[in-house]
Order: structure tokens, then C-alpha cells, then sequence
């Protein structure tokens, strides 16, 4: 497995890691991305919501994609485009004690205020 890891990060000079369940993370769940410091100069993106593995593998796909573009996301600001049918609100966190940036998914009615303080769990 470490093997393939090294091999996709010079490959992509970027990866994915699905930790389930995490148990310090909101909803148990701590997916997030290994690299972008060294290739986009970005702090690591994180996504704490139950996705399969194709989901969440595209909308890292989609971050990096901006990434590449030159855009830089901040934390506290809502974002367009990286999934298909809503925003989503980019907050800092921690993940394993380094600083990355978490992707919050608004509830069915496009909220950010009933879920906002699960997600802050583990953050710092």
C-alpha cells in the first residue's frame, strides 16, 4: 500500500486518504488530501461527511483542479463549482495536528448554520 502511495504521489504529486471510521473527526469520517503544500503552495483539503470513495475522490479532484488554476481558497468563504448543485464553506482545521482546510456541505436547505457546529468538532 505504501508502495502505491509513493507511486501516485509522483505520479500526481497529490493524494487521497479515506479514514473511516475516525472517531475524532465529525461524522467518524476524515478524508483528506496529502501534497498540495508541496505542488499548489496550499494548505491540505479535508472533507468530514459519509462520501463513497468516488464522490469525494472527485471533489478533491475538482479543488485541485482550481488549485492548478491559481485560485486560493480561504477559510469562511463559500464556494461555487466544486460540487454540482451547491456551494460549499471552506473552514481551517486540524488533521492530525497540521492545518488544513475543511469542505462544509450545507444541509437540504442550503444552510450552514445547523450542522456548522458538528463540523467544528476536532477542528482545533
Amino acid at each position: 500500500m505504501l508502495a502505491m502511495q509513493d507511486e501516485l504521489m509522483k505520479k500526481y504529486g497529490w493524494i487521497v486518504h479515506f479514514v473511516t471510521p475516525d472517531e475524532r473527526y465529525p461524522f467518524n469520517v476524515n478524508i483528506h488530501t496529502h501534497g498540495f503544500p508541496e505542488k499548489f503552495k496550499h494548505p491540505d483539503m479535508q472533507i468530514c461527511a459519509p462520501l463513497n470513495h468516488e464522490t469525494a475522490q472527485g471533489i478533491m479532484n475538482n479543488l485541485a483542479k482550481r488549485l492548478e488554476t491559481g485560485e486560493v481558497f480561504k477559510p469562511g468563504k463559500k464556494y461555487k463549482n466544486i460540487v454540482e448543485r451547491f456551494s460549499v464553506l471552506i473552514f481551517p482545521a486540524k488533521e492530525d495536528g497540521r492545518e488544513v482546510l475543511r469542505v462544509i456541505f450545507p444541509d437540504k436547505d442550503g444552510s450552514f448554520n445547523t450542522k456548522f457546529s458538528k463540523y467544528q468538532e476536532g477542528s482545533r
